[in-house]
């Protein structure tokens, strides 16, 4: 659940399946984010309405979604490497290619 006050004081409680503390310690635990940034709040109530879920929610989806785009950092390497070999290949193609020529 996610609650506001006037601060941008975005409050969860982690909960396991049952709905308990994820804390263990039979007491609700409370963790914070807090955004003073009014744009930056604005855009997460507008995903949170758009997605038909709560803030945290949205904070959620968010931060999932741009870790899964960034990857580990093996990935970005294996990327990396792949665009390299590409444009190397795409050289090797083109070498010795009058290209203003071709294009007439």
């Amino acid at each position: 659940m996610a609650r506001r006050n006037r601060s941008h004081v975005l409050t969860a409680q982690p909960r396991d399946a049952r709905g308990g503390s994820v804390y263990g310690t039979g007491r609700p635990s409370t963790v914070s984010l807090n955004i003073k940034n009014d744009a930056v709040h604005a855009a997460v109530r507008e995903l949170a309405r758009r997605l038909a879920v709560s803030q945290t929610s949205a904070v959620e989806f968010a931060v999932r979604a741009k870790l899964a785009e960034l990857g580990s950092g093996q990935q970005r390497e294996d990327r990396v490497r792949r665009i390299r070999a590409a444009a190397t290949a795409a050289q090797e193609a083109f070498r010795g290619v009058d290209l203003r020529a071709a294009r007439g």
